[in-house]
């Protein structure tokens, strides 16, 4: 069957639709095609559909407010840097918007490119981040609407139950224990 979201499809949607599913590159992708490609946008790795979406929300960010484009930032625990370019937030947070789009294996070419490890990472999310850690600096976990929550509860659950280490913790990906590490290392003076 033909899914009923063709019945309210423009004509010209319907084509590409068509030109798409046979092989071809749909009408008037070109102008996209070179949109994309100045942008970074892998075009070639994506749906039309998923093409125009990122672009339109990486043209969205150029229009934004560096303000606007720091609170992304921020969301996804990357650190905001002195001298950083507005053109360059706008391209690392494009580049996020195209791994949440590509396909998985696509995602992990781009992760064995970053020499990322992929075998622990059990979703999207999990590499994603990964992926940023590799690629930016970062804050720590990005934000959730229930951090302030979590934050207290978490906090007076390791007040009671871990001793101080003098040791960092083993695990490379456990951005929230190690940045506690370091604060703990610096703060008793251990600047090195």
């Amino acid at each position: 069957g033909v899914s009923v979201a063709f019945d309210f499809a423009t004509s010209q949607d319907l084509v590409n639709s068509l030109r798409e599913h046979a092989g071809f590159p749909a009408s008037g992708a070109g102008k996209l095609k070179s949109q994309c490609k100045e942008r970074g946008i892998p075009f070639e790795r994506l749906s039309l559909e998923q093409a125009r979406q990122i672009l339109h929300e990486a043209q969205q960010m150029e229009g934004s407010k560096v303000s606007e484009l720091k609170k992304m930032y921020e969301r996804w625990g990357l650190a905001f840097e002195a001298g950083l370019e507005k053109s360059e937030m706008v391209r690392n947070l494009t580049n996020i918007l195209v791994w949440q789009q590509l396909p998985l294996d696509a995602l992990h070419e781009v992760c064995k490119q970053k020499s990322v490890p992929t075998l622990s990472a059990p979703s999207r999310d999990n590499l994603i981040h990964r992926l940023i850690a590799a690629s930016w600096n970062t804050s720590g976990a990005p934000s959730s609407r229930y951090s302030n929550f979590f934050d207290n509860v978490n906090n007076t659950n390791q007040q009671q139950q871990k001793p101080k280490s003098s040791a960092p913790p083993t695990d490379e990906w456990d951005w929230e224990a190690r940045a506690a590490w370091n604060r703990a290392q610096y703060q008793s003076g251990n600047r090195a």
